[in-house]
């Protein structure tokens, strides 16, 4: 189930007030109301942020009220003090019934005592009074008038209330600061168990700015929190009058909310696919090699780009890299085993996740390892590539050529092969990254693999400017049918991932692509 993605909007767009980024957001969206119909199109969740403890509770009822109407949850960030005043804005509310519980947000106050004080009698009110309430507790960012709220801290705090109106409010942004000012670790998981609410936002020039400005560890945090069974809402907290004179508060904060429901969409792909090597991956692969070995012609992938190859009984293994794939020792032994029967093994480039070097020498001489030149191994059975070699396998011709994994500096060099069976091809780029760039012409190609690539660093923005690139790349080789690998590579952050969102985009151009998974067998 996906987790709410949800924003944190001033207080002061309900109360006339244009602090808090409430101007910001005004002036962006063309008003109130329109901002209002924005977040109700595009979040599931809004947070009101600050609810002072002199706030008019008629106008938080109503600014609830409101927010209800456009099918949002809302959470709310107040303000610690003394319990009976803590509750006061909020007592209407409570009585309405609009949703079974709030959650509530407070940073510590000065000093571990007063905090954990304050925070015991609020629980005990919750108690006494019955209110649907969880008060979350923020880490806050370390300042030179400000020492304490470290995420250690604040998880000692609530560890020793420990009461189950009490949770924490995992701040990227604060946590962030700290640690790259060397005054605090990664959260730990005993920190991480207990979040029930987010703050998200990137570290610039300050924090608190659009997740496209600056840095955010969203691969990290959301990975852990959502490894750990976290359930509730990723929820932006931006401060758009902290950058609205130079970066734009209408697009940053689309762009924001894109990053981040594709950021949650990319760590479930990664977990559910480290989930299924841990759990699934020797019993498909088993499988599959039964099929595999009764099928006359076909092929089939065993990890994200490796795949096993069978042409007229000719079988060809290519770019097989146990050691960086997620899986147990059974696993890589059971695919040495079975590999050391074939005919030949190809590495098409020097990136871990194709070249597994100590995998290929442990193959026997009898399997030919078909290395380009410019990768050094010395190994029996060993055939050295470069541009343009040909070799014949039983009746299938193969031929290489030089590949495209160089792109504005960044790559190795590659070589891509094509195997040749009477009339028909079948062709490999490898890792394609410049799309411009010009492939022998191969007749009558019955199958392309291509590995899908939208560039570097874009998975969570911008890739569409490469899907057009990239399905002008597979229209070239005039294909009768096209497979799409290297997807959901799980050694890759969520920034450099390509998922089902990034098939779903080329796909809306050419349909009939189709995605190679691993242990289903293709025909040739």
């Amino acid at each position: 189930m996906e987790n709410k993605i949800g924003l944190s909007l001033p207080f002061g767009l309900f109360t006339g007030g244009s602090s808090g980024g409430a101007s910001e957001y005004v002036d962006a969206f063309g008003g109130v109301d329109a901002f209002l119909d924005f977040c109700g199109d595009n979040l599931d969740s809004v947070e009101l942020r600050t609810v002072s403890n002199a706030a008019d509770p008629d106008v938080v009822l109503g600014a609830v009220k409101s927010l209800k109407e456009k099918g949002l949850t809302v959470t709310l960030h107040g303000k610690l003090c003394e319990a009976e005043e803590f509750f006061t804005p909020y007592l209407r509310l409570f009585s309405a019934g609009l949703e079974d519980s709030y959650t509530i947000t407070v940073h510590p106050v000065d000093g571990f005592e007063n905090t954990e004080r304050l925070l015991r009698d609020i629980c005990a009110m919750i108690d006494a009074e019955g209110y649907p309430v969880t008060v979350a507790l923020e880490n806050q960012r370390m300042k030179e008038t400000q020492s304490f709220g470290t995420c250690a801290e604040v998880e000692e705090i609530v560890a020793r209330i420990d009461s189950p109106h009490l949770a924490i409010c995992f701040d990227f942004g604060h946590q962030l600061t700290n640690e790259r000012r060397g005054l605090e670790p990664a959260p730990t998981d005993g920190f991480l168990s207990r979040v029930c609410h987010t703050h998200i936002h990137a570290l610039c020039e300050r924090t608190h700015f659009p997740l496209s400005a600056g840095e955010c560890l969203l691969d990290r945090n959301v990975t852990e929190l959502l490894s750990l069974g976290y359930g509730g809402v990723l929820n932006l907290e931006l401060s758009p009058e902290r950058y609205g004179d130079k970066i734009d508060v209408g697009a940053s904060l689309r762009d924001s909310i894109s990053m981040l429901k594709a950021a949650e969409l990319q760590v479930r792909a990664k977990l559910d696919t480290l989930n299924f090597y841990k759990k699934e991956y020797l019993d498909t692969i088993k499988c599959a090699r039964a099929r595999f070995d009764g099928s006359d012609n076909c092929a089939l992938l065993v990890g994200h780009a490796g795949y096993l190859l069978k042409l007229d009984g000719v079988r060809i293994a290519v770019d097989i890299a146990p050691r960086i794939m997620p899986i147990d020792d059974a696993a890589k032994e059971f695919l040495r085993e079975w590999i050391s029967e074939f005919d030949a093994i190809i590495a098409t480039h020097s990136h871990g996740d194709h070249y597994d070097r100590d995998f290929i020498i442990s193959l026997p001489d009898s399997v030919k390892k078909l290395i380009p030149d410019f990768l050094p191994l010395e190994v029996g059975g060993r055939v050295k590539l470069r541009h343009g070699s040909s070799l014949k396998l039983g009746n299938i011709d193969l031929t290489f050529f030089e590949g495209a994994h160089l792109f504005e500096g960044n790559g190795v060099p590659e070589l891509g092969f094509a195997l040749g069976r009477g009339e028909d091809s079948y062709v490999f780029p490898a890792d394609a990254r410049d799309y411009g760039f010009v492939y022998p012409h191969f007749d009558n190609v019955k199958v392309l693999f291509a590995h899908l690539w939208l560039g570097r660093a874009l998975a969570l923005r911008g890739y569409e400017q490469f899907v057009d690139r990239f399905c002008r790349f597979i229209e070239s080789f005039g294909a009768e049918r096209c497979y799409v690998a290297h997807m959901r590579e799980t050694s890759r952050n969520v920034e450099n991932m390509w998922s089902d969102i990034h098939l779903d985009a080329v796909r809306k151009i050419l349909p009939d692509v189709k995605e190679a998974k691993i242990g289903e067998i293709i025909a040739l």
